[in-house]
């Protein structure tokens, strides 16, 4: 739906949708709708209740063109979705969003949490200046009531994040014993925060692919070869992606703590890295790079391999 108005819209097509027997899968892009309000949501949420017990793929995008919707618009989400009885797959995308809330977070938390049987989440907020601390522990505090996740794609990103929540509540996701997939998107502000995140990560002992966006994070070399050290139990990995894109703290020290965590993850047979930390970065040297270049040669079982700009499929 583009840019027009849209809660009149939205009640007609979700009128017409009614009248199919048994929807599965459905997705909602309203980025582009400043004039969805309230009553829109309202008309989604209509819409759900009727097909809360055939829908098994969900997902919603919002933005920022949504300023009109309030907390009681996401609101009658999170309780909508709660009674999607047998849904199985969930995303919820956030991106550049002004209007929502910590309460509005809170309530779509609310809603996961009574999904027992999800097994394939993905939940994206970034750049949404009105979200404190509060959403992110909402979030990880209601993926203990989905232990079914064997995929999870976390998006995390504001500023005005701390630590801290993700000091508390990462053991959350330790529950998570079937997880196979995990991507995490996030910005780490102090070492003690990216090891007990790590560390959880490396509990997961069903991980088999792994993806962590570090994209301006500022990490350091210490927090490169804590992370380094801490993933080397996860042997099982079998694809792993990591972006470190503008990252200029890095040096040969973290670069060669990548390269040693690589040598030992002797079954990847898909590697992503971005590496674009070392364009134009004098504290990286030939020394540093060879390393990398050596472990990467020691996977003999790497059939995909992406090294930005560079990539190449075998």
């Amino acid at each position: 739906v583009y840019k027009r108005q849209v809660n009149g819209l939205c009640k007609r097509v979700m009128e017409s949708l009614t009248n199919v027997p048994s929807l599965q899968h459905l997705s909602l892009d309203f980025r582009w709708c400043n004039k969805l309000t309230d009553e829109g949501c309202n008309d989604v949420a209509l819409l759900l209740n009727h097909f809360s017990t055939t829908l098994t793929h969900l997902t919603l995008y919002f933005k920022s063109a949504n300023y009109n919707i309030t907390d009681k618009g996401y609101r009658s989400l999170g309780e909508v979705i709660a009674k999607c009885s047998i849904l199985s797959q969930l995303e919820l995308n956030f991106w550049i969003n002004e209007s929502i809330s910590d309460s509005g977070v809170i309530s779509l938390a609310d809603g996961i949490s009574s999904l027992p049987q999800l097994t394939n989440l993905a939940i994206y907020f970034n750049s949404c200046p009105q979200l404190t601390d509060k959403s992110v522990e909402s979030i990880l505090f209601s993926l203990q009531n989905t232990p079914a996740l064997t995929q999870l794609s976390l998006a995390l990103r504001n500023e005005q994040f701390s630590d801290a929540p993700f000091v508390s509540h990462s053991p959350f996701l330790r529950r998570l014993i079937h997880l196979k997939k995990l991507h995490l998107k996030w910005y780490p502000k102090s070492d003690d925060a990216n090891c007990e995140m790590m560390k959880t990560i490396a509990s997961l002992s069903s991980l088999s692919h792994l993806s962590i966006d570090y994209f301006e994070s500022n990490i350091t070399d210490i927090m490169m070869k804590s992370m380094c050290m801490i993933l080397r139990p996860l042997i099982t990995l079998s694809s792993l992606q990591l972006d470190l894109s503008w990252n200029g703290n890095i040096s040969d020290e973290g670069v060669i703590a990548l390269s040693n965590l690589l040598s030992e993850l002797i079954h990847l047979t898909s590697l992503s890295l971005n590496l674009s930390c070392l364009r134009g970065n004098e504290r990286i040297s030939d020394v540093g790079v060879t390393h990398l270049v050596n472990s990467i040669q020691s996977l003999h079982h790497l059939s995909s391999l992406s090294l930005w700009p560079v990539s190449y499929t075998h």
